[in-house]
């Protein structure tokens, strides 16, 4: 097993809900004494590189009807590998076993199984088994919902098949990327990777990837509500599909061109692609996307109107996915049966099908949070390995730098003896004065060390609540997900009409919209805080202030400051880090804010487009008026005016931009107040 699947690919359910069904699929069984006596006498007789390749074809034989055994077989594989020395076999085997135990969901024990095969391709200088490795590790972090870490890792993988002009690799490498933006809800990021991959696709003529890569453009088009673009793409991976034979695919584009066609009120046309996507699904013995169709018309009948046609087809795909075992799709079939009974005016069996949603959703969820847990704990293994790694380093260069100190030194004792002695029998009295300032020097060294202390501790409690912020925000996530689906249920749920329903729709209404305003600056704030390396995308600075509006807005509501938003029309897109743009931004209006004091005022925000095609953003206050020779100092490390400032806000912020190919300046307005700016040119990936 090499790698896992591309994360990207056509579906009728989420990424991540395809891998939960493939780990959900394998049931874990022994290794029956008859087993592996059939198998020592099926190795009887090969030599020791024989047998590695007759075990590794048996994993991939095995390996998702029963990973138990394919894990079994990987651990042969492990301990022939070491007695033969034998690295690129050590590495196979290693990927073997984390497969296994990813189908198994142990994904903490895979994850150490990666890394080892990744250290060891690291060894080898082999590019190709690296990519392997890393693309692996991605897809654990991407089911643990570390999107940015999962994203790194399949960035990485992409720079190598870029570098050995692997353009199939490089294809697949921009699908698993462009499932993690749309995942994240970056859109136009997800349909820029989506576009890459499909023109390599068809460069290779890799049809049935380039029908594949169309359903998930689709997809995005009919999330984003573009009918006409959805259908575009469907149409043509049906049309490559039925060419190439791929009945699987060709059910997989009707029922998704059908939920378009629900989307669109055209009930009757999607009802004939659903048909046709059910005849595919019962001749190719597709228990599951039998399932997932029949719960698709089912929905279909009951928007149209037609609920007690809808409601038999929502139940037999209730209980196929009962019959498998498939409990997330069984949760979202409840859900839809709850609503169906409810618009049916059977309420006694709609909260009773609520109530049978609640304890799946609330199990899965608990399985969410062991996952996270492990992701957690592992990721804390790792950062202890490299923390060990770096304290070596660190030791060895402290000692060498301990040697070259001495020997120093003792260079410098002996020519400050040589001059001490001078200057003892010549200049006595100057002998003296040169200590007393001695003195007075380590005395002010003293001082300075102890400033130093109090900034540094400073630093380390606003790091501290850094890091605690993150923490509340990741468990708020979740309790705040759960009540927008309580108010959804108590909606359904409500018995017949009652003088006081206006009023109750409206409050539930309230708790439902200021949840998802809860959740959307939660989410800012968590991106705002974690912990990544440097990553450019395509970026819209509007997009950029308009983020950083939601998160400061509860600030200005306590303040006696008011906030005015120009913000210029049709902006040319920008290559940059989104996250670090935002704390710019951040950065520049509490500065503004701050300026104003007590005393309040108006702080202006604008973006335009420059004449040579970049765009630029001025943040201006109406604060008091600034000293030339402050606004000479501004970007000066350290120095600030205010009691309790670091002073580096705003030298942060101009490395960010200049890191960026841009440039950040100061004025004095016009009569009171300061005028922060900075500007960004225009860069695309090629």
């Amino acid at each position: 097993m090499d790698s896992f699947p591309s994360l990207a690919h056509g579906s009728d359910m989420k990424p991540w809900l395809i891998f939960f069904m493939l780990i959900s699929a394998g049931l874990a069984r022994s290794e029956s004494e008859t087993d592996s006596l059939a198998l020592d006498e099926a190795l009887l007789g090969l030599d020791d590189a024989a047998k590695i390749e007759y075990l590794h074809q048996e994993i991939r034989q095995v390996l998702r009807n029963n990973p138990a055994r394919a894990q079994i077989l990987a651990h042969r594989i492990l301990l022939t590998a070491r007695s033969l020395g034998d690295d690129r076999a050590l590495h196979q085997a290693h990927m073997d076993m984390g497969v296994a135990l990813y189908y198994q969901g142990q994904y903490k024990p895979a994850l150490r199984h990666y890394e080892s095969a990744l250290q060891i391709s690291r060894e080898l200088e082999d590019p190709r088994l690296e990519a392997n490795a890393r693309n692996n590790i991605g897809v654990l972090y991407f089911v643990w919902g570390e999107h940015n870490i999962a994203l790194d890792a399949y960035l990485k993988v992409l720079a190598i098949y870029a570098e050995l002009g692997d353009t199939g690799g490089t294809a697949r490498a921009y699908n698993n990327i462009a499932g993690v933006h749309q995942t994240a809800e970056r859109y136009s990021s997800a349909l820029e990777y989506y576009r890459r991959a499909l023109e390599l696709y068809r460069e290779r003529e890799e049809w049935t990837f380039a029908a594949s890569t169309l359903n998930n453009i689709g997809l995005l088009e009919h999330d984003l509500e573009n009918h006409a673009g959805a259908v575009a793409a469907l149409d043509e991976a049906l049309r490559l599909e039925r060419e190439t034979g791929d009945r699987s695919g060709e059910s997989l584009s009707l029922n998704n061109l059908g939920m378009v066609r629900v989307a669109q009120g055209r009930f009757d046309e999607a009802s004939e692609l659903f048909t046709q996507a059910l005849e595919i699904r019962r001749e190719i013995a597709d228990r599951q996307g039998e399932g997932v169709t029949l719960q698709l018309m089912g929905g279909a009948l009951v928007k149209a109107g037609q609920v007690e046609q809808g409601i038999p087809l929502l139940e037999s795909a209730l209980g196929i996915f009962e019959e498998l075992e498939v409990r997330e799709l069984k949760g979202d079939a409840l859900l839809d049966l709850s609503e169906s009974w409810a618009a049916a005016g059977r309420h006694d069996l709609a909260l009773d099908f609520a109530r049978r949603h609640k304890e799946v959703h609330d199990k899965l969820f608990d399985e969410q949070r062991v996952r996270q847990m492990a992701a957690a704990e592992a990721r804390f293994e790792l950062d202890l390995k490299d923390q060990e790694i770096a304290g070596l380093h660190r030791e060895a260069e402290y000692e060498a730098n301990r040697r070259n100190l001495m020997l120093m030194a003792a260079g410098l004792l002996v020519v400050i003896i040589l001059l001490l002695w001078n200057r003892y029998r010549f200049q006595k009295k100057a002998h003296t004065e040169i200590q007393a300032k001695n003195e007075a020097l380590h005395e002010a060294h003293g001082e300075l060390e102890k400033a130093a202390r109090t900034e540094l501790a400073h630093v380390s409690r606003v790091a501290t609540m850094g890091e605690l912020t993150a923490a509340f925000a990741h468990e708020l996530h979740q309790p705040l997900t759960a009540i927008k689906t309580n108010v959804r249920a108590a909606r359904n749920l409500r018995g017949p009409v009652a003088d006081n329903s206006d009023e109750v729709n409206d409050a539930l209404q309230d708790i439902r919209d200021d949840a998802e305003r809860a959740r959307e600056i939660i989410q800012r704030l968590r991106e705002m805080m974690r912990k990544g390396e440097e990553r450019r995308d395509p970026c819209d600075l509007n997009q950029v202030i308009i983020a950083v509006r939601k998160i400061i807005e509860p600030a200005v509501d306590r303040q006696k400051v008011v906030l005015e938003w120009d913000l210029g029309l049709d902006l040319p897109a920008i290559l940059a880090d989104r996250i670090q743009l935002q704390q710019v931004v951040l950065n520049l209006i509490q500065n503004a804010m701050a300026a104003m004091g007590d005393e309040g005022g108006t702080v202006r925000v604008v973006s335009e487009a420059t004449d040579g095609g970049g765009v630029r953003v001025q943040v201006a206050d109406q604060g008091p008026t600034v000293d030339p020779g402050v606004l000479a100092d501004m970007f000066t490390p350290f120095f600030t005016t205010k009691a309790e400032g670091l002073g580096m806000g705003l030298p942060i912020c101009q490395t960010i931009i200049e890191a960026h190919g841009g440039k950040m300046t100061a004025r004095v307005n016009p009569g009171r107040g300061l005028t922060v700016e900075f500007s960004l040119p225009h860069q695309m990936p090629s």
